[in-house]
């Protein structure tokens, strides 16, 4: 589950990276706060903040929340995917 983390979490990150480049706007707000700032800085922090709660779930033996999460990730990638090709 790990792994698959790690790639999903990538990929968001890159899609976004991507998005904003083409005058996409964030949509969540707390991101959004931290990206108004500094694009790449903004998305390393959101990026460290879901890597904590990833972490606390491993070590509290949570897989679901693992399992949740990466559900998550791979709805926003899929987002991201979707509104590029609109």
């Amino acid at each position: 589950m790990i792994p698959l983390f790690i790639y999903l979490n990538a990929l968001d990150f890159l899609t976004t990276l991507i998005g904003l480049k083409h005058g996409y706007s964030e949509a969540s707000p707390f991101i959004a706060m931290f990206i108004h700032v500094n694009p790449i800085l903004g998305l390393v922090i959101a990026k460290a903040c879901a890597a904590l709660i990833a972490a606390g779930a491993y070590y509290f033996n949570r897989p679901r929340v693992l399992g949740w999460l990466n559900y998550g990730l791979a709805g926003l990638v899929v987002w991201n995917l979707v509104e590029f090709l609109r």
